[in-house]
């Protein structure tokens, strides 16, 4: 989701039709703005990697009747990120209709064009976000082997119960199979 946002070439920079200097105060302000949004991404994105963790331990431990409120948790920080992306890509937008660029730029993009206080904090933040995807593209694979092998245990487990039963006159399919069972005499004796 994020990802897209950080890496690789979105098509040709149009030439300006606008052109503000980056080092304009107003596009400062916005970029300053950026690198404050860039900052509370940074530190919903450390919340997510502490939720999938907290999820991933739940669901490994076995019990799970806590897997629903771990995976509540883990949606309700996607869907902060998901409005914070928003509120990114709307900023980044106006920053490049103030530079005169029809289309987005990437964050690299706009780090090479910063003034020189802010090239190196948005690069860092970039950097740090993408290793911060990384550990949430592991986490979530964790979490999916996890919960694979839980099912393949619940699976074996079922299993083992339809043997056991079958063996004591339960078939798998119809519960009680009376076939199996020897019929019960009322004249007293077994």
């Amino acid at each position: 989701m994020l990802r897209s946002a950080f890496n690789g070439y979105r098509g040709p920079i149009n030439a300006p039709t606008r052109s503000l200097d980056a080092g304009d105060p107003e596009v400062r302000d916005r970029m300053s703005a950026l690198l404050g949004l860039l900052a509370e991404e940074r530190r919903l994105l450390e919340r997510l990697i502490q939720k999938l963790v907290a999820c991933n331990l739940v669901i490994e431990s076995g019990d799970h009747r806590w897997i629903p409120p771990a995976s509540d948790e883990v949606i309700d920080v996607e869907h902060d990120l998901g409005s914070l992306e928003t509120a990114r890509a709307m900023l980044v937008a106006d920053i490049c209709d103030l530079l005169g660029f029809a289309n987005d730029l990437t964050l690299t993009q706009l780090g090479r064009i910063a003034p020189d206080e802010l090239r190196d904090p948005l690069e860092q933040r970039r950097i740090e976000m993408g290793g911060q995807m990384e550990e949430v593209a592991r986490l979530r694979a964790r979490g999916a082997r996890s919960v694979e092998a839980r099912l393949a245990e619940i699976s074996t487990g079922m299993e083992g119960l339809h043997h056991s039963a079958d063996g004591a006159g339960y078939s798998r399919t119809s519960g009680y199979d009376s076939s199996s069972v020897p019929p019960l005499r009322f004249d007293g004796s077994a």
